[in-house]
């Protein structure tokens, strides 16, 4: 996915910019990229380089001057304990990336092949099924590796719909919903299945975090490694009866998608690059769900509550009772979420603030949640999209930080940067043991960078610049 030629920062360029409303882009990248890094317990103080060359002043010793032909060996022996020493020191040994097979067992084994990532400071696992973010262990201050994601608890429930709400897996073809699962793109209507409420959602029941990709590629050495995986999906062909009015039960054309996950020191990335036969919205993102506490430590009493969390934001989408946004973007620090955009906010203060906010409305807030048919209220839970109202025209731009995360111990910080527009914060607010999930609400976050929910339908609407219609690509790199 990297240009040989012009280097990583390939990646990060525009290849159609800002556009107008009924023009499509060339190609499409998607980056996200998390950072993990740990407070140590003392600074870290270089050993000083200093190999001894004078170990003697030879002065008409005869005995020493026999010694002078070994010299060169003994040097070079000392510098050697010299390094072992610097790395004692900074706490590790060389650096080794490696990528192995791995395999998750079951019932459908051709489903749970995957590959395991392993660096000195992080280890990840990566699943042939949904290219599932299965595991992410990360080495904390103590020097101990965590498990921060929370996954199915068996692999039967791994690959059920109803008992797997995309815990890692990378969700498109578009990621969000898509208001009753509908939109019309070039004098066709295409009319998505429904799998959450009324609407569509994360790419609905053909999604890709249901399809199993393969392998295209994977490399290991001393500084990094990552595995490519690759899936086709879709078709160039309409269905009988759309091109003369009718509707199209699934997303235009057909689409080529490459996914990598890399691991380098204490950075994941995951890129995301696709071309398209025919103009069709894409966004895609990968649903995992942290909890740096480790879930070794929290088990099924796990809780995001005390961590914190700080998003570098300005704006956040309001939405109806089917989470689709209202077409309003409201300034963050005037709304209730305006805790986020302080450092150390814990995300029980901004769950208070944001319950503080309901009852100050009273019963005019009571009636409209009643009216919305809202099963929780607000203050529940947090599951907004939320972006940089300030970017107006639309411009393409590189890779920015978008949150970070912090455990409730302090020893663990996560820093999310991508180059999509937006970012929806979701606080697993429906997760629940007795619908199978392995933890209740609240026991994570996820953190999905995107492109708007609601996009294919928000196309020229005014405060939403960036678009998510993508044609035929040219080349992808």
């Amino acid at each position: 996915l990297i240009s040989r030629t012009s280097g990583p920062l390939s990646l990060f360029q525009s290849q159609g910019g800002g556009r107008k409303k009924g023009e499509v882009e060339k190609s499409v990248f998607h980056w996200r990229r998390f950072h993990f890094f740990t407070l140590a317990s003392s600074p870290i103080v270089p050993y000083p380089l200093s190999p001894i060359y004078r170990l003697f002043r030879i002065r008409h010793c005869c005995a020493v001057t026999a010694l002078l032909p070994l010299l060169p060996h003994l040097c070079a022996c000392l510098h050697f304990l010299h390094e072992c020493t610097v790395k004692r020191r900074l706490g590790r040994t060389s650096m080794v990336y490696t990528v192995s097979t791995l395999q998750v067992g079951g019932e459908d084994e051709d489903k749970l092949q995957g590959w395991a990532l392993k660096g000195d400071d992080m280890e990840v696992d990566v699943l042939a099924f949904g290219a599932t973010l299965h595991g992410l262990r990360v080495k904390a201050g103590d020097g101990q590796l965590r498990s921060v994601l929370i996954s199915p608890s068996s692999t039967s429930s791994l690959v059920d719909p109803a008992r797997n709400p995309y815990m890692g897996s990378t969700v498109g073809r578009y990621a969000n919903r898509i208001c009753k699962g509908e939109f019309e793109l070039e004098g066709v209507t295409y009319a998505l299945d429904i799998n959450n409420g009324d609407n569509h959602l994360h790419g609905g029941k053909r999604g890709y975090s249901w399809q199993v990709w393969k392998e295209s590629e994977k490399y290991e050495s001393a500084d990094e490694c990552f595995v490519t995986i690759m899936l086709e999906d879709g078709s160039d062909e309409l269905e009988s009866g759309a091109s003369k009015g009718g509707k199209q039960s699934y997303y235009p054309g057909k689409v080529t998608l490459f996914t990598t996950f890399r691991v380098k020191g204490k950075s994941l990335s995951i890129s995301h690059s696709a071309s398209s036969t025919v103009s069709t919205p894409i966004s895609i993102t990968t649903h995992p769900y942290f909890n740096l506490d480790g879930i070794e430590k929290s088990g099924e009493s796990a809780s995001v509550l005390d961590h914190t969390l700080t998003l570098d934001v300005d704006a956040y989408l309001p939405v109806d009772s089917g989470s689709i946004p209202t077409r309003v973007v409201e300034p963050l620090p005037s709304s209730p979420f305006s805790a986020l955009l302080k450092a150390g906010s814990r995300i029980r203060q901004v769950l208070d603030e944001m319950q503080k906010s309901s009852m100050a409305e009273g019963e005019e807030e009571e009636e409209r949640a009643k009216n919305e048919g809202r099963t929780f209220p607000f203050g529940f839970g947090i599951d907004h999209c939320f972006l940089f109202s300030q970017d107006k025209k639309g411009e393409e731009y590189g890779e920015r930080r978008m949150a970070t995360l912090a455990s409730s111990d302090g020893h663990l910080t996560m820093e999310v940067s991508s180059t999509l527009p937006a970012i929806q914060v979701y606080t697993a607010n429906y997760l629940s043991r007795k619908d199978g999930h392995p933890t209740s609400h609240h026991s994570s976050v996820c953190l999905e960078t995107q492109y708007y929910p609601d996009g294919p339908n928000l196309e020229g609407q005014i405060g939403f610049p960036h678009n998510c219609i993508f044609g035929p690509a040219v080349t992808v790199t």
